[in-house]
């Protein structure tokens, strides 16, 4: 053991300690991601985060933070094991489509849940601002910021749209299976249909045929 570290009070060691778990718990989640496992991948980033904050470690915050993500994304379009529960569970279609899906009244907004796209964005915004307390993390800022707009151009309307698995490359389930695709699940469950036009955050969004 370094003799710069045996130095250290306990107080410090803890801090320490936290700091390369939580490093080390990054990297695993990142793994976990190229494996194709988001959800883990999201529990280890998750992990990761919290024990860098705890340990003063903001550059390694932003990056976990930036994980999770990346996992929610990779949820979306890849799925995996447990995936479609964990969507359907934590995200929901925006608030103006779900105050129009309703029977006898029933209002059916969730305010424990966000659309994933918010949830993206809330992330994205706040390990921006981490970058933005150093100079020499611009590289980082601005990387980020054309991974957003990249997200924002392609995957976006989709993912406000809950059509999981949608898309050129993502994964709509196993068609030898037979059912329901990923992207049909969701909104057969809400009673919606793809047909007329919803404007949500000024936008023109193609979502339901009849409510």
């Amino acid at each position: 053991v370094p003799e710069s570290v045996t130095a250290l009070n306990p107080k410090d060691l803890e801090v320490l300690k936290k700091r390369d778990v939580g490093r080390k718990e990054k990297r695993a989640g990142d793994l976990a991601l190229l494996a194709g496992s988001p959800l883990d991948a999201y529990a280890r980033y998750t992990r990761a985060a919290e024990l860098a904050k705890a340990a003063h470690d903001p550059l390694w915050y932003a990056a976990a933070k930036e994980g999770c993500a990346a996992a929610f994304i990779a949820m979306a379009d890849g799925g995996g094991h447990g995936v479609d529960e964990y969507l359907e569970n934590n995200f929901q279609y925006p608030e103006e489509v779900m105050m129009m899906i309703s029977k006898d009244g029933e209002k059916r907004v969730d305010r424990t849940k966000t659309t994933l796209p918010e949830a993206v964005m809330m992330i994205v915004e706040e390990v921006l601002g981490v970058y933005l307390k150093n100079i020499k993390l611009v590289p980082l800022y601005c990387e980020l910021l054309l991974k957003f707009a990249a997200y924002t151009a392609d995957a976006e309307e989709g993912h406000l749209r809950c059509r999981w698995g949608e898309g050129e490359g993502c994964y709509p389930g196993d068609a030898n299976a037979g059912g329901e695709r990923r992207f049909e699940k969701m909104a057969s469950a809400l009673g919606v249909v793809n047909g007329s036009d919803i404007k949500v955050n000024g936008r023109n969004l193609n979502f339901i045929d009849s409510l």
